[in-house]
């Protein structure tokens, strides 16, 4: 733990104009660090690429179910069929839709309150070569006191330069009628793209709470000149769905993400291949199960209780 003063100090003058109104001390974690998401993401594709699996791009239409239930596959948005003899749903924010898109009318496959879909803001700020050399060694910030509620990430390559990526630690929801299954759901835009790179201007000023406060008065010097709308499956207790559907015999939920999932990538297929062979451990099986009890949160504070029309 460390005072206002030393953490200034420490990363060279970053935190200068940082508003610390009500902070006596700050948590800082020298063995935390991060990563680039996308670039991870590729890493783990080529692996599983090189080690034999057949890899195909394709736009989900619906699962596939025979008369007794079972998911048997599913079909893309071009009519292929693929048949699968266990299938596995890991489909994050989009899992409530898939769901009502595949069977409307069976109650008992549904998402219901286990799983939302739910959004954060983020921003870039280009910097020149030499802010990003003054800022290399600035941590991941959070700052959770008073209005600010978010995170500034240290400087990130992008093409030729460098970003500073800012975030809003406050989620939200975009809650539509599903006609074909009667329920209200919150899922992504279904526009192209899913609105991604144009957030509404009430997400950009909440953004800009965020570069304010770390900013002070010069955050005008370092404007935000690209947004990304960052969609996850996010459950009650924000622990993850990692189980067989309860009432479709072979089909697999893994989800629930919940805005912390993604920094298990190096470890969590284990657990799923030790669900797909039936030897999982019966305490994370019960944890991670479609029917569960939902106390307590990871982050109770990123739970989703706004919606995108409101902002």
């Amino acid at each position: 733990m460390i005072g206002p003063q030393e953490l200034i100090e420490r990363y060279q003058g970053f935190h200068q104009d940082t508003d610390f109104t009500n902070v006596e001390e700050i948590f800082v974690n020298e063995r935390s660090g991060w990563a680039q998401a996308d670039k991870a993401l590729k890493a783990v594709i080529d692996a599983a690429v090189d080690g034999g699996v057949i890899y195909i791009e394709q736009e989900l239409s619906r699962l596939l179910f025979d008369e007794a239930g079972r998911c048997t596959g599913f079909e893309a948005q071009d009519g292929k069929k693929y048949i699968a003899k266990k299938t596995i749903l890991a489909t994050g924010s989009e899992t409530a839709k898939v769901l009502a898109d595949s069977a409307p009318l069976k109650t008992e496959l549904q998402a219901s309150h286990r799983l939302v879909a739910a959004a954060v803001v983020v921003g870039n700020t280009k910097l020149s070569p030499e802010e990003a050399q003054k800022y290399s060694h600035i941590p991941v910030n959070v700052h959770a006191v008073g209005p600010i509620h978010g995170e500034v990430m240290p400087p990130t390559p992008e093409g030729l330069g460098y970003n500073l990526k800012w975030c809003r630690d406050e989620s939200f929801k975009n809650t539509v009628h599903h006609k074909a299954s009667g329920q209200y759901i919150s899922m992504p835009p279904q526009e192209e793209g899913q609105l991604q790179r144009t957030p509404p201007e009430g997400l950009k000023r909440r953004l800009e709470i965020v570069k304010k406060g770390f900013m002070g008065p010069h955050a005008e010097e370092y404007p935000i000149t690209s947004y990304r709308v960052c969609w996850d499956g996010v459950t009650p207790n924000q622990d993850f769905i990692i189980s067989e559907h309860p009432h479709s015999k072979d089909l697999f939920i893994t989800a629930g993400g919940s805005f912390h999932g993604w920094k298990f990538m190096p470890i969590i297929g284990k657990y799923i291949v030790d669900l797909l062979n039936g030897n999982l451990d019966s305490s994370l099986a019960k944890r991670w199960a479609w029917d569960r009890p939902d106390e307590g949160a990871a982050h109770g504070d990123l739970l989703p209780k706004i919606e995108l029309v409101d902002v």
